[in-house]
């Protein structure tokens, strides 16, 4: 499915749920994954499950106050995680 060597993980987390989005860094394409449930077993699961398809991957998601938990679960694993700031985030008009 993604043979690439950096596969991105873009994550919208919620209290119960998680949409999950792929991204390659081969190509600019992003890939509704589909939603997961909120908590570390479902992620643990993702992550299996991907680390079968790739070589590397990163993790992103926005700042919320459900989101803090995984992003130290995810490095105690030595998964690059990089948790964003909404407000910080400045998208250019071309």
């Amino acid at each position: 499915m993604y043979n690439a060597s950096t596969l991105c993980i873009g994550l919208d987390v919620h209290k119960e749920t998680t949409d999950v989005a792929l991204s390659s860094i081969k190509d600019d394409t992003v890939t509704l994954y589909g939603t997961i449930p909120t908590n570390i077993r479902s992620i643990n699961k993702l992550i299996r499950k991907l680390q079968l398809t790739t070589s590397h991957f990163c993790v992103v998601y926005e700042a919320s106050p459900c989101s803090f938990c995984l992003c130290r679960h995810l490095h105690k694993q030595g998964i690059q995680c990089c948790v964003v700031a909404p407000a910080l985030i400045f998208l250019p008009r071309y």
